[in-house]
Parts: C-alpha cells; sequence; structure tokens
C-alpha cells in the first residue's frame, strides 16, 4: 500500500477495534485484565540464550562466540551469524524448541556468532567500514583459522544481513555461501513505513547524531513500536489478559519483551551512512555504495545465496529483499518464504524446526569449497580443471591425477600438491 493517508487509516480501524475488544475485556473478563497488570508491574524472572557457547575472542566492540555442538564440530561446516546492531542476539537462541541456534546445530553445521557490545561513548564515531572491514573481517578470519579453511559460509539477520552481503562483495574469497535473512537491501522497492519515516524531506540523521553523538536504541525501539502503536500497547496487554493462566505463554510473552527492550544505541557514522545511502540513495542495489576506499559491487558476489524472508514482515519487507537475487552475480540462488513476521522468522512455532532444517539443508549442500580456495590455484588452471570436468575441491580430491594430467595438460607433480593442499 503506497498511500500513507490508507496506511493511517488501517492502523487507525485495527486501533478502534483492539480498543473495542478492551473495553469488552474490561466489562467481561476485569480480572484477567487485573493480573495481567499485576504480570506487567512484576513481570516473572525468564532465561533466554540458553544454549551452551563460549567466548573464543573478545573484542572492543564484539565478541566471536562459538556454540557447542553434541557431535565433533571440525567435521561439520562452519556457519558465522552475524547479527544487527541493534538489540541482543538472543532473539536466535530465545528458548529450547524456538532456538535458530540450536536448530542449527541439531542440524549438523558449527555455529558461530559475533556478539556486538553496547559502543561505549569513546566509539560512538565508529564507522560502517570500521565494522565491516574490521570487526566482521577479523572475526570471519579467526573462524578461518579454527577451522583451516579458505572460506566460510555467513548468515546475517535483518542489519546485519545488509552488512553480510556488503562484506561478501568486498571479501568474495573468503565466503563460501551467503544467507541472508530479513534483510533489508533493495529500499526503492521497500513499501513500509519506516522506509516513509526515512525520507529525506522528514528525516536527517545528522541532526540525530548532532545531539546525541549515536543513534540512541531507546529511539529505535520506540519508532519500532510506533510500527504497530495500538497492537504493541493495548493490544499486547489484551493478549496477556487472554493468556494469563499459561505458563508457557507468560513466559515466552516476557522473554519478547526483554528482548525488545534492551536496545543499544549505533554509533552516529554508521547509523547516517546506513540511513543516507542505503534508505535514502539505495546505494547498493545501484552499485553506487563506498565503504572505505572500496565500491561494493554486487557483480563480485559469485558465491551461492539464500535469501530468506516472512511474508508478513513490516520492519524489512519482503519487497525490500525480493530484487536481491536477481542483481547479484552468483548463478546459484535461491529464495525462502515463511508465512511469519520479522522476529517471527526467529521464534514462531510455525517455522521451527522445518524452516531452519532446510535452511540448514541448502547451507550443508552449498559447502563445497571452490577450486580457487587451494593455494595456487589460478583463475587460469581453474578454468583447465573445469574444462576437465573437476567443477570444485570435492571433485579435485577424487579425480585421477594421470588422467587429469593429460586432459589439462599441467603436469602430475603440480596436481599431486594441489590435491595434498586439498
Amino acid at each position: 500500500m503506497d498511500d500513507p493517508l490508507a496506511q493511517y487509516q488501517e492502523m487507525t480501524q485495527e486501533g478502534i477495534d483492539i480498543v473495542a475488544r478492551f473495553q469488552k475485556g474490561l466489562i467481561k473478563d476485569f480480572e484477567e485484565i487485573d493480573r495481567a497488570l499485576e504480570l506487567l508491574r512484576s513481570p516473572p524472572d525468564v532465561k533466554v540464550g540458553q544454549t551452551p557457547c563460549e567466548v573464543i575472542w573478545e573484542g572492543d566492540i564484539a565478541d566471536l562466540v562459538r556454540y557447542e555442538g553434541k557431535d565433533d564440530e571440525e567435521k561439520k561446516p562452519p556457519l558465522l551469524l552475524v547479527y544487527a546492531l541493534i538489540n541482543e542476539p538472543y532473539i536466535l537462541d530465545l528458548q529450547p524448541g524456538r532456538s535458530v541456534v540450536e536448530s542449527l546445530l541439531n542440524s549438523g553445521l558449527d555455529v558461530y556468532m559475533i556478539d556486538w557490545k553496547k559502543p561505549e561513548k569513546k566509539y560512538q564515531f565508529e564507522t560502517m567500514d570500521g565494522y565491516v572491514n574490521h570487526y566482521i573481517d577479523l572475526c570471519v578470519d579467526k573462524v578461518r583459522k579454527i577451522r583451516n579453511r579458505e572460506a566460510i559460509n555467513i548468515l546475517g539477520y535483518c542489519m546485519g544481513g545488509t552488512l553480510s552481503a556488503i562484506y561478501a562483495s568486498l571479501h568474495p574469497e573468503k565466503v563460501q555461501s551467503l544467507t541472508l535473512m530479513a534483510a533489508g537491501l533493495d529500499f526503492e522497492n521497500d513499501p513500509g513505513l519506516l522506509k516513509k519515516w526515512a525520507e529525506p524531506e522528514y528525516f536527517d540523521p545528522e541532526k540525530v547524531v548532532e545531539a546525541f553523538g549515536t543513534c540512541p536504541g531507546d529511539m529505535l525501539d520506540f519508532s519500532y513500536s510506533a510500527l504497530s502503536p495500538v497492537d504493541n500497547t493495548v493490544g499486547k496487554l489484551l493478549s496477556l489478559a487472554d493468556n494469563a493462566d499459561d505458563e508457557k505463554f507468560v513466559e515466552m510473552f516476557f522473554r519478547m519483551e526483554k528482548w525488545i527492550h534492551d536496545s543499544k544505541d549505533i554509533p552516529g557514522p554508521t547509523f547516517s551512512k546506513f540511513v543516507k545511502d542505503l534508505y535514502q540513495q539505495n546505494k547498493l542495489m545501484d552499485n553506487k555504495l563506498m565503504v572505505g576506499n572500496e565500491l561494493v559491487d554486487l557483480n563480485d558476489l559469485n558465491m551461492p545465496i539464500l535469501t530468506l524472508v516472512g511474508e508478513y514482515d513490516t520492519l524489512v519487507p519482503p519487497e525490500s529483499s525480493l530484487s536481491f537475487n536477481d542483481a547479484v552475480a552468483s548463478e546459484k540462488t535461491e529464495l525462502m518464504k515463511a508465512p511469519v513476521g520479522h522476529i517471527g522468522l526467529s521464534v514462531s512455532s510455525k517455522v521451527h524446526p522445518d524452516l531452519w532444517k532446510d535452511v540448514a539443508r541448502w547451507i550443508k549442500d552449498n559447502d563445497i569449497e571452490s577450486l580457487e580456495s587451494i593455494k595456487w590455484i589460478g583463475k587460469k588452471s581453474a578454468s583447465k580443471l573445469r574444462e576437465a570436468s573437476v567443477k570444485d575441491v570435492k571433485d579435485l580430491k577424487s579425480a585421477d591425477t594421470e588422467e587429469l594430467a593429460k586432459k589439462t595438460g599441467i603436469s602430475e607433480k603440480r596436481i599431486k600438491k594441489w590435491k595434498e593442499r586439498a
């Protein structure tokens, strides 16, 4: 819906319906409302992020975490989760049975995560270049070293997905596959209210940075709540009132509330560039985005790419992701849709565990290292090998050395060295 007035009228009608139900609830079920209010005044202590893990590297504004699986992790495909700079990453590990991390581990992946810290005041000047080419790159290199891999699999969520796409374009040789989960990519086609509010005639991010030095997490929290203002206030109360005696519902409700309000500030230069270059000018899709001194070119995204969207996502509408696969150079792209919203991709019982089993299967199917990942195999040699039906490292390992030497004109000694490295 492109008409802001129509959107407002729809939201207003939604609010009228909820308020009418609230009024009926006050008359009919006042005790349940009172119970809900009491729970809000004294919320239960809930546990989040319960999957065992170890911090394997600690930095200034980020930690690198490795999750503990049940079997030998060294034989499993490595996957690095790049979370958004907003809120805490435990939404991906909210509770047993509704944990993305748990599902990926159980599906046979070796899972790592970049856990962004709440930046101290002295880091308010951190740039997008710093996040992408220093922190993400450093964490990728650490996982590569641990696993003795030239390239690893990356999954980015929300803003972390946008940063992951930028990183993969600048460092394609280090990315085996790229999964983008509810990631804002094509902002010109984004029909959401957040995009409309961020239009340059309405919003200047520099004024926020000038006032605070950062974009305050509380401001972002309020903005997201304002996308559905009545539903996020009265609607929540009614939902809690309807289920006040359901212990599991109440625990899940307050886990979500804990996460929603556990927000982080975003350093000023990073926030300003994200809004101006992406939301307002769509430079990523137009191949005009500069990060540091480098151009982010979608033609450099040649690895397998999976785009994952929530069909009812109002924060990052599907339209802001759907065109991405057609814009990249990769010949192996896939799209997965789920009938949920932005957060539902992580926690909805509608999608666990089937969706994440499918995602893990896709990652494992594409965890085949390219020929160029072997030291001393350049583009020319790789081309000769592919002409001889050796398409990847797996094929190289199983190929007959003498026969391959005859087909390619490459010496047996050289092919043996490559096979040893493989």
